[in-house]
């Protein structure tokens, strides 16, 4: 297209027009944009090579710092459906991109439903399992409770010694004289727990049937001792120990004081308990506690603390008693 002089001479310089001139402009728009105030039109060629000589300028200069292929800008055909702001394209692009990542994610989480099902259900199974034995061993322990019968197992501590004296005290408001039962198997414990249940089981009026099952040591041995006279019962394979009191105490010296002299206390109130349940001199007793003292059932039948051997169950005597107070079948020395 020919040009006439004196647009020619008006025509901007392409040198001197700094860089961000072409940034800023998007490269699909016309030519009238471009040269502002010229009706003369360029074609897409002819932009492109006017960029390119305006860079090469700059290069040469030492004014714009050599692009990598990937920033070099390139110069696209418009498009009638594609929207001239880029902004929402971008944040389009992105958001896609980031629910393509989560559906990943999802794919490839392990925990997925399926997988979860297995597990799901043997959760569910052991806490069943769990919920069921808990509550057979409810319905145990309340038909042992209907039968009169108390359960003594393991070490004596407060826990053990207020469910006892509790189930003591219930048995006696249902009926004052039916025998109570208590089945004991105990290495021992705390002595004012034991002393408790003790205490209980001489202030009731029912009479208290002692069984010593598997061990009565220690403290045990004088709830197995204290049971009512004729009821207090051993079976063939069971130990009994007795022996004093003993307990651990640091601080200052008048603190060590106090707290043996509580324990001696503790031990002549048990060595009395003895004397009274055994029918044995106090010599005898104290000597026999001085150490670790464990005797079979015959032994210990001998000794006081019990009063049958039982190698079979008790007869019933009367409708309502579970156990008579005298037994068929014992091993007498």
């Amino acid at each position: 297209m020919p040009v006439s002089p004196s647009v020619a001479n008006n025509r901007p310089s392409t040198s001197g027009m700094s860089l961000g001139r072409f940034k800023s402009m998007p490269f699909n728009q016309s030519s009238d944009n471009i040269l502002d105030g010229c009706s003369i039109k360029y074609t897409q060629d002819e932009i492109k090579k006017k960029h390119q000589q305006a860079r090469e300028k700059l290069l040469a200069k030492g004014m714009l710092p050599l692009l990598s292929q990937k920033q070099t800008p390139q110069i696209l055909p418009a498009q009638k459906d594609q929207p001239r702001n880029n902004i929402h394209n971008k944040g389009d692009n992105r958001q896609n991109k980031v629910t393509d990542k989560n559906k990943n994610v999802m794919n490839k989480n392990p925990s997925s439903e399926s997988d979860l099902k297995p597990d799901i259900k043997t959760l569910i199974e052991k806490k069943r399992q769990e919920a069921l034995m808990k509550l057979r061993k409810r319905q145990a322990q309340c038909r042992l409770l209907r039968e009169r019968i108390i359960c003594l197992m393991g070490p004596i501590n407060d826990e053990i010694s207020s469910l006892v004296v509790a189930q003591l005290l219930f048995l006696q408001s249902e009926s004052s004289k039916k025998p109570v039962h208590l089945y004991i198997n105990s290495p021992g414990g705390n002595v004012t727990a034991g002393l408790g249940i003790y205490d209980t089981m001489q202030y009731i009026t029912p009479p208290v049937a002692t069984w010593c099952v598997g061990q009565a040591c220690s403290m045990a041995s004088l709830l197995l001792a204290a049971g009512a006279p004729g009821m207090r019962h051993a079976l063939p394979n069971s130990r009994i120990m007795i022996h004093q009191p003993s307990g651990g105490v640091r601080g200052q010296a008048t603190d060590i004081q106090i707290q043996a002299e509580e324990i001696l206390k503790l031990k002549s109130q048990i060595n009395n308990l003895y004397v009274r349940h055994t029918g044995l001199p106090i010599e005898r007793i104290q000597t026999s506690m001085e150490r670790d003292c464990f005797m079979s059932p015959i032994e210990a039948k001998s000794f006081g603390l019990i009063d049958n051997v039982l190698e079979h169950p008790p007869s019933h005597v009367v409708e309502g008693d579970n156990v008579s107070s005298t037994p068929v079948n014992t091993t007498t020395t």
